[in-house]
C-alpha cells in the first residue's frame, strides 16, 4: 500500500470508532404518548355573495352565488333583483356554495343597489348596478338628408 492509502484507511478507521451512533434510542417503557388536544378554535370563513353579471338593465338574467359554511342560510334580499331559492350543487360538489337564478325587476331604478344574504347570523352583501337600457326607436319615413340646396 502507498502511504496515501494507509493514511486514508487510518483516518476512516478513527472516524468509525469516534462517530456517534445513528441507531434510534430504545422505545419508552412508560406507555404510549398522546398529543394534547388543540386549544385553538377554528374561525369559520366569512360568508360571501356575488352576482353575475354585476350590472344590467331591467329584464337581465343574473346568477347569484353564496358561499356559506353554516346550514342556516336566509333568502337573497334585493329591491331590484327577483331571485329564486338558493340550492346546493345536486352532485354534492362544494356543499358550501349555493346558487340561484334571478332577473332584474321591471321598473328597477338606475344606480347601485345592495344585495344581501344571512348565513349563520352573519350578513354578506354586494352591490348590483342597474344601468340604463338601450333606447329602441323605430325610424319613420325617409332619411332626413337635406334638400340639396348647397350642391353645385
Amino acid at each position: 500500500m502507498t502511504r496515501l492509502n494507509t493514511l486514508l484507511v487510518t483516518a476512516i478507521a478513527a472516524l468509525a470508532t469516534t462517530a456517534p451512533s445513528t441507531t434510534a434510542p430504545p422505545p419508552s417503557t412508560t406507555g404510549p404518548t398522546t398529543t394534547p388536544p388543540s386549544t385553538t378554535t377554528e374561525v369559520p370563513t366569512p360568508p360571501s355573495i356575488s352576482v353575475a353579471p354585476p350590472s344590467g338593465t331591467p329584464g337581465t338574467k343574473v346568477a347569484v352565488t353564496v358561499a356559506c359554511e353554516d346550514p342556516k342560510v336566509g333568502p337573497v334580499i334585493s329591491d331590484v333583483l327577483a331571485v329564486g331559492e338558493l340550492a346546493a350543487n345536486p352532485d354534492g360538489h362544494q356543499p358550501w356554495a349555493l346558487h340561484a337564478d334571478g332577473v332584474v325587476r321591471t321598473g328597477a331604478v338606475r344606480g347601485g343597489h345592495l344585495v344581501s344574504v344571512t348565513c349563520g347570523g352573519r350578513t354578506a352583501t354586494t352591490t348590483f348596478t342597474v344601468v340604463p337600457g338601450q333606447v329602441r326607436q323605430v325610424p319613420r319615413g325617409p332619411a332626413q338628408t337635406g334638400g340639396g340646396g348647397t350642391a353645385s
